[in-house]
């Protein structure tokens, strides 16, 4: 069953303050900051202790800050889009951000709820009060666990059983959960001690949705083969800046201390062979642990290693839906499907095609884009409230107008009546 889990609203309006495990966090992030250590810190510690949050039935608000105060107000109704978020030392310390986007032109997100353990219940509380969302029925969701993978060594194995799970998924129209991991991909005994040290989340459960309403779709095995091929290419381009410094060193006539930089040289050589194995098991685990999971209601993409982003969003609030492929994508048989919700700016894409704009979602490196763009259109075009404001507030005024109108004409009628009595006593 695809449908909300029932939530305690009074454990999610309990929620005041962050977890004191956030300023463990702040703490140990302020360590980047090299010299900006102790302004940081002192930033972020009152950051922490003055940060509130308030959950009541019509919206939530956050506010932060003693010499400059902020405080941010937002209705459960112009909610667009909801994005969990999570770096490797979040997830150790059992951490995620919230990402919340109202229809605004911002393309970052408009509120971001930070150090709250039962971050998932709250994701799909402040779901369940979405537009597009309201009146699915609730129903238990299934124990998550995570999987225990089968070994497999040939690259060409893998993009064997990749293709068959991938058509498996994508032609299925199956109700439910889906699958563990290690029923859909087969991984090596390394890639399964990468993903627990990376503290990697199980599956996702699907978004809201009616039951048997479920699809998910996987990355093309054409992905796999372009991220090995940028991966290669990286490789080959360290090795032969190293091997330039080498020449440099040779070439350059001796000074004092020339022997620092050729150690530097020898520790850069151990670094790239260290990292060759680390960088390949990461490039084996993006292609994974991608999920683009579609109900009848809204869709849930999931990303990223060391950076996890999650995120949801709700056809009714879907306004575009393009198809892109690049020469080199079309070479390897893939295409990116790209949706966008209402509001946010336009965003030029960082690394590799991604943006950090909140209203947009990809399913990168698919190989039956048109299926998953003509799925998504069919089902945009069943709501009958797609477009911006409240469906539950637009109905309203229609039901009133309709009371006021039969109202009227009851009046109307009854003083013809009586006029036309009045007209037979005078005659």
């Amino acid at each position: 069953m695809n449908t909300l889990a029932p939530i305690d609203e009074n454990a999610v309006h309990a929620i005041e303050r962050p977890d004191s495990r956030l300023l463990t966090y702040y703490i140990l992030t302020s360590f980047l900051a090299g010299p900006g250590l102790p302004f940081l810190l002192v930033y972020q510690y009152f950051r922490y202790h003055t940060m509130r949050y308030r959950f009541d039935d019509e919206g939530v608000s956050m506010q932060w800050g003693i010499l400059f105060h902020r405080e941010i107000n937002l209705t459960y109704a112009r909610i667009q889009d909801i994005h969990l978020s999570s770096n490797i030392l979040e997830r150790w310390l059992g951490l995620a951000r919230i990402q919340v986007q109202t229809a605004s032109g911002n393309s970052g997100a408009e509120m971001t709820i930070e150090g709250v353990r039962e971050f998932e219940m709250l994701r799909d509380y402040l779901y369940s009060k979405m537009r597009g969302t309201r009146g699915l029925p609730s129903t238990p969701l299934r124990k998550r666990r995570r999987y225990t993978a089968p070994r497999t060594t040939s690259p060409r194995s893998f993009a064997m059983s990749r293709r068959r799970s991938t058509r498996s998924e994508s032609n299925s129209r199956r109700g439910g959960r889906p699958r563990r991991m290690s029923d859909l991909l087969p991984t090596s005994r390394a890639t399964t001690l990468f993903e627990r040290v990376l503290k990697i989340p199980p599956a996702p459960d699907p978004p809201a949705g009616t039951p048997g309403s479920t699809r998910t779709f996987r990355g093309a095995p054409g992905l796999y083969r372009y991220q090995l091929v940028i991966w290669i290419g990286r490789q080959l381009a360290a090795a032969a800046g190293l091997f330039f410094g080498f020449m440099f060193l040779d070439a350059i006539p001796e000074f004092p201390y020339d022997h620092l930089l050729l150690y530097l040289e020898y520790f850069g050589v151990l670094t790239y062979l260290a990292a060759l194995p680390v960088t390949f098991l990461m490039v084996h685990l993006d292609y994974q642990l991608r999920w683009y999971i579609v109900t009848d209601r809204s869709l849930r993409i999931r990303e990223g290693l060391v950076h996890i982003s999650e995120k949801t969003m709700s056809f009714s609030n879907i306004q575009n839906i393009s198809v892109k492929q690049g020469p080199v994508q079309r070479f390897f048989g893939i295409a990116d499907v790209e949706v966008r919700t209402a509001g946010g700016g336009s965003s030029a894409p960082g690394h590799e095609g991604k943006s950090a704009d909140t209203h947009l979602g990809y399913f990168r490196g698919v190989d039956n884009a048109e299926e998953i763009r003509d799925t998504i259109l069919a089902r945009v075009r069943m709501l009958r409230d797609s477009g911006l404001g409240d469906p539950d507030a637009m109905d309203r005024p229609a039901r009133m107008v309709s009371v006021d109108a039969t109202e009227a004409a009851r009046r109307l009628l009854a003083e013809v009546c009586a006029l036309r009595q009045a007209l037979a006593a005078d005659g």
